[in-house]
């Protein structure tokens, strides 16, 4: 029982400790206004949008052009020219709500509305078109792009995969033009589908089936992709369009998906594999990828959005107000008080009663 009890107390000290340096990091937080900051650079990137917008709903004409190479021609000299007739799809402009709309940070941030050129269906609509057509297939609404025509991507072969290193796989590769009025923009070659390995350890550990996975020697684990998504962003600057690099000295940083730190264009998603014992191919039509779910779209780079994901690291989350910091830390320094009372009063006491004997000893 003695020992429960010095136990309990013990567990109180800590727990009164954590809160109040819970309580101060609270308050040292608020003291740096860090949400008040980042509010007020989004707040002037809102600001700046509409004379950068003018410039980009002027655009007469976007169109994205594909060239696409056969795996089997990866790597072979002037295998460019071999590849099947260039196809091409128009993007139409969009007028959308900002993204932060109607979410909690929304209501302390201004609005705007967005706009964007676009072929193909966002992602919501994307996922319902998997699997057999529907021709019973809602209308679309006006801030919605159309598929893209037929055809525009062929299909694509998960067992002609060649690889590229030792941790990647490439199927066939397009190369994408994309017209923005008079400019024309070279994007760099994109494999349609891929593999990817990562390391799973053996045992109970190993999540590489449960992710789609086929798990290879050295705990390497596969995942076969296909490309669902396009977005670059764009920017006027000399008189023409051009590609908008968003870090400095990286060539590919002009894609709208942030993650990690860098901006990428290219969206995949996972195609599960089904295999057997054997290695060979239990359901076929897991082998052979189609892309009529494949959407594009063109953005400029003053769109607030793209200000949004830089200052919040990708969540679109600003955190805490200054205010709600100030209350949490409130909150902890009374809870530290309230837990630490008992322990450093028996603390005293025992203080006290160390002095009154160490006095009668005298």
């Amino acid at each position: 029982m003695v020992v429960l009890s010095f136990m309990l107390r013990i567990s109180f000290c800590c727990v009164s400790i954590g809160c109040i340096i819970g309580g101060i990091a609270s308050f040292v937080l608020a003291s740096q206004k860090t949400f008040t900051h980042e509010v007020e650079e989004y707040r002037r990137a809102v600001d700046a949008w509409p004379a950068a917008r003018q410039y980009f709903e002027a655009i007469s004409r976007v169109a994205l052009r594909a060239v696409v190479t056969p795996a089997a021609q990866l790597g072979l000299s002037g295998a460019g020219g071999g590849g099947r007739p260039a196809t091409e799809v128009e993007l139409q402009a969009l007028r959308t709500p900002d993204p932060l709309r109607g979410t909690e940070e929304g209501a302390l941030l201004p609005t705007y509305e967005s706009i964007l050129f676009r072929a193909g269906l966002p992602s919501s609509r994307r996922r319902r078109l998997s699997g057999p057509p529907k021709l019973d297939f809602p209308a679309l609404p006006p801030s919605v792009a159309g598929p893209v025509p037929a055809g525009f991507l062929p299909d694509a072969d998960l067992t002609e995969l060649q690889a590229v290193s030792l941790t990647e796989r490439w199927g066939s590769t397009a190369s994408f033009e994309l017209h923005v009025g008079d400019a024309v923009l070279a994007l760099e070659d994109m494999p349609l589908a891929r593999a990817v390995a990562h390391y799973e350890p053996d045992g109970v550990y190993d999540h590489c089936r449960d992710m789609g996975g086929l798990h290879a020697s050295g705990g390497k684990c596969w995942m076969n992709e296909r490309l669902t998504h396009l977005c670059v962003q764009v920017a006027f600057e000399g008189g023409s369009w051009r590609l908008a690099h968003r870090a400095a000295g990286e060539n590919r940083s002009y894609g709208c998906t942030y993650k990690a730190g860098k901006w990428e264009a290219a969206e995949y998603t996972v195609v599960p594999v089904v295999r057997g014992q054997d290695g060979r191919w239990q359901e076929l039509q897991n082998s052979t990828v189609h892309f009529d779910d494949f959407s594009v779209e063109v953005r400029s780079v003053a769109d607030p959005y793209f200000v949004a994901l830089e200052l919040t690291r990708g969540s679109l989350n600003f955190g805490w107000t200054e205010a709600e910091e100030d209350v949490l830390g409130i909150v902890l320094l009374v809870l530290g008080i309230v837990f630490g009372a008992r322990p450093m009063h028996l603390l005293y006491k025992s203080i006290r009663g160390e002095r009154r004997k160490a006095r009668e000893q005298w």
